[in-house]
């Protein structure tokens, strides 16, 4: 990686707070090419910070899915009834069964993220 480009991934990574920086003068005038930059990171306080972010993340994706399901609140009521279960094709037109169709595909791909991050909320609480 090319130093011009590390320093443009620390700078972003030290205004994300996952870095910090000190500098140390080689001489008295502190100019600051002579001062040598130091990088580091608390790795506590950045798991701390990754996983606020993921509880953070779970939480956006599971009020997702409630939004997206107000907003089909009528239909899913209809398609939730005992008749209707089971029998889809037989009640609902072709352009419900779409909607029904996109509708189990949004919600098992939010799950899925969801579970994903529920496994590395594990990885970082475990380890």
């Amino acid at each position: 990686m090319a130093s011009k480009e590390l320093r443009q991934v620390l700078a972003r990574m030290e205004t994300a707070g996952f870095v910090d920086l000190q500098e140390v003068p080689r001489d008295a005038q502190r100019q600051p090419s002579r001062t040598m930059y130091l990088w580091f990171f608390d790795a506590d306080r950045v798991a701390k910070m990754v996983l606020e972010d993921t509880y953070k993340c779970m939480s956006r994706c599971l009020q997702r899915i409630g939004v997206e399901r107000n907003k089909l609140k009528f239909f899913l009521e209809k398609t939730e009834r005992t008749d209707v279960k089971g029998n889809e094709e037989k009640y609902l037109s072709p352009t419900e069964l779409k909607t029904l169709k996109e509708w189990r595909d949004k919600e098992a791909l939010l799950l899925g993220q969801v579970g994903r991050l529920d496994e590395l909320v594990s990885v970082l609480r475990d380890y």
